[in-house]
């Protein structure tokens, strides 16, 4: 009841809260349920979901960078993805359930094959999937014996604890638990997004779902997806179409079918971009297109034919606007500020610059989506007198974040010269150039300092 009320509470106070219950909801044709069942399981006055987004607070973190809560912000680059089993030992409800390991193999071999359909859809997206070794965790709770709402907190915290990530005692503790997870892994693999998997045992479970009918969801920016092994009578043979549209889900795709509410419009946003639903099937109303995509009912056609409609490729990320072969969200253009500068006149053959390169996030669209970058700084170069461009120093001695300090050292004779500094992104999109006009005026012999610059550049 608590889970209903704070559903509501969001869902009307989506944009002012920033921590929106969205109810994007799965047709009949992708959960199985008639009518009846559907109003019984209903997070919402209006409609059954198949994807939510956690009212988690926002900690924050770099503002060039995702954070701890933006773990799939857009479907663009390295993703983790680990695939967990829950396995239930009987410590608290009677295991009517256990993975043999060819379920387990098949299972395991379904879910990577539907995730990486996605890196196919379009290279452009640059996407890596990294999968890490399954893993089979027990747990004192049955999963597919409980309703997803409001008891998915009881296994999957019970799981979480078991891999060493306890969930903090507060609303949606389990749920922070495993983006904990998440993150870490994120870390590990250095990945720019990740999301967990769960899949759940229905071997002998009479209708292959939840208890309250639900067999298939997702959370908007993750941090993970559920699917049971039998899917409800799709069947294990589709579990990777299924894989692939929840997937879509963890990187804000809308469902597009028709379950029958007024409430669900072509104009609904979702993603970095906010980008509309206008691919939406519904019955009494028409959208600018009506093409097949994954993020439809019949998943299973979709999923065969490669199809991801104009505006779910879109809400994950996935749009070009000046055509440069660079999708928005990483299209981006580092900036350059200098921190300082050399007093003039330069009474040293060494002119020093050191300053700060940034790469600037492309802006989100989306109320509920904070700015993220996932390019890094390639280098910083200066050049003399338009001659070649040469790279820097980073002080950390490396370029590979999206912020970098740097020091930029110019050994010249006595006189007056033009320096420009600039920066490369990943993407080899190039800042605005700093110039500056440098004097300089030194008795100092030029041979007394080339020597050591010259190792020092050696050693960089």
């Amino acid at each position: 009841m608590k889970r209903i009320l704070i559903a509501l509470i969001l869902g009307v106070m989506f944009i002012a809260l920033n921590a929106l219950l969205i109810n994007f909801a799965s047709t009949q044709a992708l959960n199985g349920t008639d009518a009846a069942d559907s109003a019984a399981i209903m997070l919402t006055p209006v409609m059954k979901p198949d994807a939510f987004m956690f009212p988690t607070p926002t900690p924050g973190g770099p503002p060039a960078a995702p954070g701890w809560q933006a773990t799939s912000s857009y479907m663009i680059g390295k993703i983790v993805v680990s695939i967990v089993f829950p396995e239930s030992n009987g410590g608290i409800d009677p295991s009517t359930e256990n993975w043999s390991m060819e379920r387990l193999t098949q299972a395991q071999s379904q879910v990577i094959a539907g995730i990486n359909w996605w890196s196919e859809r379009d290279p452009n997206a640059q996407l890596t999937f990294i999968f890490t070794s399954p893993l089979t965790v027990e747990t004192s709770y049955e999963p597919i014996i409980h309703p997803v709402f409001p008891e998915e907190n009881l296994w999957i915290g019970d799981v979480m604890q078991s891999l060493g990530y306890p969930p903090p005692s507060s609303d949606y503790g389990y749920a922070i638990a495993v983006r904990n997870y998440v993150n870490a892994l994120r870390e590990q693999y250095q990945a720019d997004w990740g999301t967990v998997v769960f899949v759940v045992d229905d071997e002998n479970d009479p209708d292959h779902a939840f208890a309250d009918g639900l067999f298939g969801y997702a959370y908007f920016n993750g941090p993970y997806l559920v699917l049971t092994h039998n899917l409800n009578g799709w069947g294990t043979e589709h579990m990777d179409a299924i894989a692939a549209h929840e997937l879509g889900h963890v990187f804000w795709a809308q469902d597009q079918y028709d379950f029958g509410n007024a409430s669900q419009l072509c104009e609904d946003r979702s993603g970095y971009l906010f980008a509309e639903n206008q691919n939406l099937n519904r019955a009494d109303i028409s959208c600018l297109i009506n093409e097949p995509s994954i993020m439809r009912g019949d998943v299973d056609l979709a999923y065969a034919t490669n199809s991801v409609d104009p505006y779910a490729r879109m809400q994950v990320g996935w749009n070009d606007t000046d055509g440069d072969g660079i999708l928005d969200p990483i299209d981006t253009t580092p900036m350059v500020t200098i921190t300082n500068f050399p007093t003039m006149p330069v009474l040293s053959r060494v002119v020093v610059y050191t300053g700060v390169a940034q790469d600037i996030s492309f802006p989100s669209n989306s109320p509920m989506i904070l700015n993220a970058t996932i390019n890094n700084i390639a280098t910083v170069q200066q050049r003399v007198d338009s001659g070649t461009w040469h790279t820097t120093f980073p002080s950390d001695g490396v370029f590979n974040s999206a912020t970098e300090q740097f020091e930029s050292r110019v050994l010249l004779p006595n006189g007056t010269y033009t320096i420009e500094l600039r920066a490369v992104n990943s993407q080899n999109n190039i800042s605005n150039i700093i110039t500056t006009t440098v004097t300089v005026s030194s008795t100092a012999p030029l041979y007394t300092i080339c020597l050591p610059l010259i190792l020092r550049q050696n050693t960089n």
